[in-house]
């Protein structure tokens, strides 16, 4: 009888240790939707973010292009560079936000300061938010998921769905046949980060380097574009392209891309 008292123990504690993962596996899989209003956004972003792995768990296309650099020498690698190294994990996440109507004057300042501008409006804030990611498939299955948890918060459509992306054309792509096929009309807005960034390939195209002038100038394109001005900045940076000559066609070229 003594002999046998580990053994219970073991199978308590066994026992113990299943009964916990079932409760956190329930807990992350819970799809319960939160009480909110028509008008709350539902908001969806999915990224992808390279992960730097072992050798044998890299994706086969990565593994021959990783085979291929170990044969040509090089001297030393950039600073934290990992060359053929990163497998794409895909990340997801859901969350709820109130309206927040602001102005594009709230988002970037106009050219020069703001001394004599109203204060900016505060950004709308994130709540329940819920998350996702895999470095073993492929974004595919993850966007699924994301969308199962949305519909789950949302199964009437009845709210307006945002979805935030980085301009990536594959992800988007995935994301409008991910909503045709469950007939959900989103609203896709690219993050404005990488705007700008478009917009500073341009203006450094477009200026010489450090030239005050060019915050100038992506700051009034980028205003423009959040008001809504699209075609009008799109007008201007092909008129200014073709007179500033082809050299500086790079930058204009990879802001339009």
């Amino acid at each position: 009888m003594a002999m046998g008292l580990p053994d219970e123990a073991a199978k308590r504690e066994g026992l113990r240790s299943k009964l916990k993962r079932l409760v956190v596996d329930t807990f992350y899989a819970a799809r319960t939707p939160l009480p909110c209003t028509a008008c709350t956004v539902l908001a969806i972003s999915v990224d992808g973010k390279g992960v730097a792995m072992r050798p044998e768990a890299l994706r086969p296309a990565t593994a021959k292009a990783a085979a291929r650099a170990r044969a040509t020498f090089r001297t030393r690698l950039a600073a934290g560079e990992k060359p053929t190294r990163k497998r794409m994990a895909t990340l997801g996440v859901v969350y709820d936000v109130e309206p927040a109507p602001r102005r594009p004057h709230d988002v970037i300042a106009v050219p020069g300061d703001r001394a004599g501008q109203p204060l900016p409006r505060a950004r709308p804030s994130a709540t329940r938010t819920w998350l996702c990611g895999s470095v073993v498939t492929g974004p595919g299955p993850v966007i699924a998921k994301v969308f199962d948890h949305a519909e789950a918060r949302d199964p009437a459509h009845a709210r307006p769905w945002v979805v935030l992306v980085d301009g990536a054309r594959h992800q988007r792509d995935l994301i409008t046949a991910e909503a045709a096929r469950r007939r959900i009309r989103v609203h896709i807005v690219i993050d404005f980060v990488h705007v700008l960034e478009k917009l500073w390939a341009a203006a450094w195209s477009l200026h010489p380097p450090a030239a005050p002038a060019a915050e100038d100038w992506g700051a009034g394109h980028a205003l423009a574009l959040l008001a809504g001005h699209t075609g009008q900045v799109i007008t201007t940076l092909t008129t200014q392209a073709a007179t500033a000559g082809a050299q500086h066609r790079d930058g204009i070229d990879a802001c339009f891309r």
